[in-house]
């Protein structure tokens, strides 16, 4: 029986979770695409092919130091906040079974 309520209360969460996403979805048009598609950068890219018929292979820019050190620390940033979310969301779960 308890494990029943654990779940009846885990379910209810759920609910309360998606309901604004099923607002949102409902007071959408049918049939329409969301407007902010994202353009197909591979329609631009151009190659160089030689006159052996070989395509020209381009060099991938190095990053410098700082800039991969700036990448770490912003990764590691993400990183961090996805876990502080994943653990309030936890933690809410948690007391709602509690």
């Amino acid at each position: 029986m308890e494990q029943f309520q654990k779940s009846t209360t885990f379910i209810h969460a759920l609910e309360i979770q998606m309901c604004p996403m099923t607002v949102v979805l409902a007071n959408r048009p049918q049939g329409l695409l969301p407007s902010n598609t994202e353009k197909n950068l591979k329609e631009e890219a151009n190659t160089i092919t030689l006159q052996s018929g070989r395509p020209l292979e381009q060099e991938q820019p190095k990053n410098t130091d700082a800039e991969s050190s700036k990448g770490a620390k912003e990764s590691n940033k993400d990183e961090q906040k996805s876990q502080r979310i994943t653990n309030a969301r936890r933690q809410r779960i948690h007391r709602l079974n509690g």
